[in-house]
């Protein structure tokens, strides 16, 4: 991020964006005086909802008098800050707005933002993830069966492996 205030992770739904981000993001902790902000979009509808999450993502007070990304535009100004915005695609071009308007009043902001398309801003720099492949020993039936020591999880959803004893189990991703 040294020679960019915005990255943008692009690629297709599921190739790992948002884990590659998160990984990117702690390991600029130290480059950003005021911090790594992670603003998640993916339950947002309406893009105009867009600078409430971010105020509500950094503890930014609204002041009623004054719309929200005049208040989060100065609160921003003089910080320096990673804000990573997760999943910007389905709020296109309002997404798009919202950072323009962002990186332009504020000089020390950087983003890193995920989403499955460029945000088409001037000085952007885009960065295609591809999708992990399967390495050529698995099968499609090893993909789609679980082994018979494979168990579901219906509280968690993540599949879990019996260890050495059924005391010993631990969550596999």
């Amino acid at each position: 991020m040294q020679n960019t205030s915005l990255l943008t992770l692009t690629g297709s739904g599921g190739c790992g964006k948002t884990r590659l981000a998160i990984e990117v993001a702690d390991n600029l902790t130290g480059e950003f005086v005021d911090g790594v902000w992670f603003v998640a979009l993916g339950s947002l509808s309406d893009p105009r909802h867009i600078p409430l999450a971010a105020a509500s993502a950094l503890s930014v007070q609204s002041h009623s008098k004054h719309p929200i990304i005049e208040t989060l535009s100065n609160y921003l100004r003089s910080k320096s800050i990673l804000i990573v915005l997760d999943n910007c695609e389905h709020l296109m071009p309002g997404c798009s707005s919202f950072v323009s308007i962002l990186l332009d009043l504020c000089p020390n902001l950087s983003i890193l933002a995920t989403s499955r398309e460029p945000l088409h801003i001037q000085g952007e720099h885009e960065f295609f993830v591809r999708p992990l492949g399967i390495p050529p020993d698995i099968f499609l039936s090893d993909i789609l069966q679980p082994r018979q020591d494979d168990i579901r999880s219906s509280s968690s959803r993540k599949w879990v492996r019996w260890g050495e004893s059924e005391s010993a189990m631990r969550t596999t991703m």
